[in-house]
This record gives C-alpha cells, sequence and structure tokens, in this order.
C-alpha cells in the first residue's frame, strides 16, 4: 500500500511538472519584445515644483577688472577665472504645455583682493596704507526649459534663460588708526579713502541641464551653458548718480558650468 502512494504522489508531481513547462511553453510561445520597447519608452509627463542652491562656475573674461586691480595692488595679480557663483533657482512645471518649465534663477559671486602698499603723498615722508579691492557682479531673472526625458528619473533640458544684474567694485585705502570725528570731514587731505562704482548689465543665458530624480521629492543637476552680455549700463561712483566717462566694457560673457541640489515635488 505503501509502494502505491508512494507511486501515486510520483505521478501526481509529474503530471504539475508537465503543465507547468507547458504552460511556460505557452508564455513563451506570445512573448514579444515589442512589448517591452513600448513599456521602456511609456514615461510619463514632466512635472516639478521645487527650489533650490545652484553652484555656478563663470569663465568670464576679467581683464578689465584686473586693469583696475593693478592700480590699487600693483603687485597683486590678476582677478581668477573662473569666479564662484552661489545662488538659488526655483521651477515650476504643472503640464499646462507638455515637457514646458519655467522657473526663475539667482546667482552672484565675488573676488577679493588686500594687501599694504607704501606711497609717498606730497610734502610728506612714505607711509604704508592698507588697501582692499572687491569685484562682484550677479545674474537674476526668469528661465525657460523644456525637457527631453530618456526616462521617468532622467531627463535633459536645454534652456533659455535673461538675466539682469549689476557689477560693483569696492576699493578702500586706510592709513591705520582712525578717529570717528574725522570720518565726515571731507576737506580733510588724509590716507583714508573708499570708492564705489556701479553698473547694471543685461545677459542672455543659455544652458543645457541634465537631471537625475533621486526620489520623488529629490532632485540633483549638472548644467553647462553660456552667458552672452547685451548690453552694460553707465557707470556710477559712490552711489551719487552721475556717469563716470571713459569706463571699459566689463563684457561678463563666458562659458558657465553649474550643479545643484532640488527638493520639491516630481515625476
Amino acid at each position: 500500500m505503501n509502494s502505491m502512494k508512494r507511486f501515486g504522489l510520483m505521478l501526481l508531481a509529474l503530471v504539475f511538472a508537465t503543465a507547468g513547462v507547458h504552460a511556460q511553453d505557452d508564455e513563451l510561445d506570445s512573448f514579444d519584445w515589442e512589448d517591452v520597447e513600448e513599456d521602456f519608452d511609456n514615461t510619463d509627463p514632466y512635472y516639478a515644483v521645487a527650489g533650490g542652491f545652484t553652484t555656478t562656475l563663470h569663465f568670464g573674461n576679467f581683464d578689465d577688472v584686473s586693469g583696475m586691480l593693478a592700480q590699487v595692488l600693483p603687485d597683486e595679480g590678476d582677478i581668477s577665472s573662473p569666479m564662484v557663483m552661489t545662488g538659488w533657482e526655483v521651477v515650476l512645471a504643472l503640464g499646462f504645455v507638455e515637457n514646458l518649465r519655467v522657473g526663475y534663477s539667482s546667482m552672484s559671486g565675488t573676488d577679493i583682493h588686500e594687501g599694504s602698499v607704501q606711497i609717498t603723498p606730497a610734502g610728506s615722508e612714505p607711509v604704508t596704507v592698507d588697501r582692499r579691492f572687491q569685484y562682484s557682479t550677479d545674474f537674476q531673472g526668469p528661465v525657460v526649459d523644456y525637457a527631453v526625458q530618456l526616462s521617468n528619473d532622467f531627463a535633459v533640458l536645454p534652456g533659455l534663460g535673461l538675466y539682469f544684474g549689476s557689477m560693483q567694485i569696492n576699493a578702500s585705502q586706510s592709513s591705520g588708526d582712525r578717529s570717528f570725528d574725522g570720518e565726515f570731514d571731507f576737506s580733510a587731505d588724509n590716507l583714508n579713502n573708499y570708492r564705489l562704482l556701479e553698473a547694471s548689465h543685461i545677459s542672455i543665458g543659455l544652458s543645457l541641464d541634465i537631471e537625475y530624480i533621486v526620489t520623488d521629492f529629490a532632485m540633483i543637476r549638472v548644467n553647462g551653458g553660456y552667458m552672452l552680455n547685451m548690453t552694460t549700463g553707465d557707470w556710477e561712483t559712490d552711489r551719487i548718480v552721475s556717469p563716470v566717462s571713459d569706463a571699459p566694457g566689463f563684457d561678463t560673457s563666458g562659458l558657465t558650468v553649474q550643479g545643484g541640489i532640488f527638493v520639491g515635488l516630481f515625476n
């Protein structure tokens, strides 16, 4: 009897195994690679509501600024390129126009040089003074991108931005200890001086973003682009509305490389 039971169990196992193999053969016969390709191409429309922090390297031409630096600190060298710029950006894509994204971007950078210089005032002995030179610039304005999705996680976005900004040059000289009362004695012939020059500019930014959605709430970006200077306004000095004549061009054009981390909602 036991041998009959064992034989029956073995027979049932063989039947089920044969049925399973037959069923798998039917599935293999009906398998179509085109179904897989359709699923791979079936990405969701781009969606994003987010904000983040960016770091940008601006490979601009700083020759004109370096010429002014040489007047203040002759032995300091040139303004370094690229300039490191930090900033932020907000992006919005709600699907009203599929894969179109709008946003607002802001970035700024500063280059500072300090040193001591020996000068000889008229009718005086040589004296050592401390000098400081600072150049800063910023870009801010609306941006428009179009998302080309490689998958639900990866997207490539060519973009265009219109940036408004300003440039500032600060130069100061101090002879050491100073009297508070003497700070507002404009008639005094002393060794303490300060200059502030400012000018506005308008630029167009061309960019190509490569973005990876880490989770539904976080995204990382790398970006390459070019900032094209369109116009530079008149230079004004010491916050007085009076143009400075014979100012160099100070072109803000140059290549840019950017990285960013964003948080929000993504598809």
